[in-house]
């Protein structure tokens, strides 16, 4: 939940920062190192800051290994919000929904999926959503490094037959307001971002790893 709710923060950040066209940068002034400072601004807009507001951009790598470990192919892109993700992530943070798991979709439209039920869907280890494969997706918000507060996911699947992925989103549960954070885990799917790729040609027995990085500028 820890991560969920880091997740959810900073991508409403994005999303209100995304809608006021002068808006200015809340992290334009470093915070202070006393966290307990009477009356303490953290983040506080600087009179300086740019205003060209927040974004959200996702970053993916997907990664074809051979059975013997190899290396097939590597391919890397960038995404942007969805207006579905917009939606509900203001109804999340309205309480109006329950946020659950993430899940990571590769798709083949008009071609063959390189997974039997014509796409290929792995989520974290509680997600139950329809038409899952695996439950290998590992969500993080590391604290340092070239990732320093974006939402990583890391995922791998074992294609089951030689097909083609052309299209990718991510996504994340949505459940009535009502339903626990924990209980949320296979009932409505929102997808936050996604996009149409360049053909990426697999084999059945084929290794594919995926990772998105959602970053906020």
């Amino acid at each position: 939940m820890m991560y969920t709710l880091r997740f959810l923060l900073l991508l409403v950040l994005s999303v209100s920062g995304s809608l006021v066209s002068h808006a200015q940068s809340p992290f334009a002034q470093p915070y202070s190192q006393t966290p307990f400072q009477e009356e303490q601004e953290i983040g506080h807009p600087s009179d300086n800051a740019p205003a060209e507001g927040i974004h959200v951009s996702g970053e993916w790598t997907i990664v074809v290994n051979n059975p013997d470990g190899t290396e097939a192919r590597r391919h890397s892109f960038k995404n942007a919000l969805l207006p579905v993700g917009a939606r509900f992530l203001a109804f999340y943070m309205a309480g109006i929904n329950t946020a659950g798991p993430m899940i990571v979709d590769l798709s083949s439209f008009s071609e063959t999926s390189p997974c039997t039920i014509g796409f290929c869907r792995i989520g974290e280890p509680d997600a139950s959503f329809s038409g899952m494969i695996a439950n290998t997706l590992d969500k993080s918000v590391p604290s340092d490094g070239e990732n320093a507060d974006r939402v990583v996911l890391q995922g791998t699947y074992t294609a089951e037959q030689d097909g083609v992925i052309n299209n990718v989103t991510a996504g994340m549960g949505a459940c009535t307001s009502d339903v626990a954070p924990d209980d949320c885990t296979g009932v409505t799917l929102a997808f936050m971002t996604g996009t149409s790729i360049a053909p990426i040609a697999i084999t059945g027995g084929q290794i594919v790893q995926i990772e998105v990085v959602l970053g906020f500028n």
